[in-house]
């Protein structure tokens, strides 16, 4: 009757840190994903003054054709970058709209959930 106690105990025991565990790699991963989602809003935001040859907060004319040429690396099937950015549809892309056309696009891949498969991280399905 001890030794089946014991096992209870332990059983109980062991249940409870694996929830213990479980809870911790969840927040450890999410701090991380936080993490580099802030480092990329950080790489957008400078990339963006870097563009903004005038100052003004505001793409426009051959400013707008830098950030083409830059997003076509990443985003070739971006044709017309205006319509996609000028949230506002003023004709010219301000920082806000690039930051919040992105945050949309960062909060859908930071919560994505993924595993690793032969060393490479892929969507769960």
């Amino acid at each position: 009757m001890q030794d089946l106690q014991l096992l209870i105990h332990f059983t109980h025991l062991s249940m409870v840190f694996l929830c213990c565990r479980e809870l911790f790699l969840k927040y450890q991963r999410q701090r991380l994903l936080t993490n580099a989602k802030h480092a990329m809003k950080r790489r957008l935001r400078d990339t963006f003054d870097d563009i903004d040859s005038d100052e003004s907060g505001c793409l426009k004319g051959s400013e707008t054709a830098v950030l083409k040429r830059i997003l076509k690396k990443d985003l070739p099937d971006v044709k017309d970058v205006e319509k996609v950015f000028d949230l506002d549809g003023d004709g010219v892309i301000k920082k806000w709209e690039l930051m919040d056309a992105c945050d949309a696009v960062l909060d859908k891949v930071y919560t994505t959930d993924f595993e690793e498969k032969n060393g490479k991280l892929e969507v769960k399905s």
